[in-house]
């Protein structure tokens, strides 16, 4: 049986026995309790984990939030394992890539593949590049502004 158990600079309990209801707080005025308080022990004295949703105890969203990642993450590992078809119990021969059957008691001959010779190409060098300086030919609109002195 869980006991509840207040610190010292508390005031005490109505009873041994009594439980803090599910909405209790400790008064605002009372001095908080030591860091390492242990609020729940059981019969022996020994600390254990409060009632769900109790002062000092796991708080329900605490559990629901476990709960819900539980599920999540075993719905996740029975698609996965469905996805890759170790619920399949289908038979071998429709697979995607049967396994064949290698108990003949010859062994057989399998061609060795053949490796296309290698060559080794000597590279031609680049083209020469010549440079070349080419001059623009005049356009008469220009002939016409170089001789009043508009040009560029």
């Amino acid at each position: 049986m869980k006991r509840f158990v207040v610190p010292p600079s508390w005031p005490t309990p109505p009873r041994r026995n009594w439980m803090p209801p599910k909405t209790w707080r400790p008064d605002a005025s009372w001095p908080p309790a030591p860091d390492d308080w242990k609020f729940w022990v059981d019969g022996k004295g020994n600390a254990v984990r409060g009632p769900v949703g109790r002062y000092g105890g796991p708080s329900q969203r605490m559990v629901f939030a476990g709960a819900g990642g539980l599920v999540l993450f075993l719905a996740v590992n029975l698609w996965a394992i469905s996805a890759i078809g170790l619920f399949g119990g289908d038979d071998p021969k429709d697979q995607a890539a049967p396994v064949l059957d290698d108990s003949s008691s010859t062994p057989s001959v399998t061609a060795t593949p053949t490796v296309p010779s290698m060559t080794t190409a000597v590279p031609s060098p680049p083209p020469s590049v010549q440079k070349m300086t080419v001059r623009p030919t005049p356009t008469p609109d220009q002939d016409e502004d170089d001789a009043e002195g508009r040009g560029d």
